[in-house]
């Protein structure tokens, strides 16, 4: 005759690796939510503003310095050694720059990429010219 006490905990067993599979599957819903938030963000920050428009914005904001006239090319030679992941930029954390290109592709790595795929369907090529030159 069977033991009960077996089929007991090997149903325990089932419904651990089930309740685990579960745990998995809503961490990885949340953290897609929370990227799907952030680009959002980003789509909203940044709209359909031009290019120069975002370049003399971030001369401002990150620089500290009066960018109403200046041209493209100077905002661009002034940014030039200025590395900041976009999700920082948008959310005004701009304490977060890094600095050098390595430091930044690190910082993506951990809090993550902005996908060029999605930037070029959403019509923001003038973002794409500004964080991914």
């Amino acid at each position: 005759m069977a033991d009960p006490m077996e089929g007991i905990a090997a149903e325990l067993a089932a419904l651990a690796i089930e309740d685990e599979r579960l745990r998995r599957r809503r961490e990885r819903l949340e953290r897609e939510l929370r990227e799907e938030e952030a680009i959002r963000d980003v789509l909203e920050h940044f709209g359909d503003r031009d290019e120069l428009d975002i370049l003399r914005e971030m001369v401002e904001n990150l620089l500290g310095e009066d960018s109403d006239d200046l041209s493209r090319t100077a905002c661009r030679d002034l940014l030039r050694d200025v590395f900041i992941n976009i999700f920082d930029y948008v959310q005004g954390d701009y304490d977060q720059i890094c600095d050098t290109k390595r430091e930044l592709r690190a910082r993506c790595r951990r809090i993550g990429f902005f996908p060029k795929e999605r930037a070029k369907a959403e019509g923001l090529r003038a973002l794409l010219k500004v964080f991914f030159f």
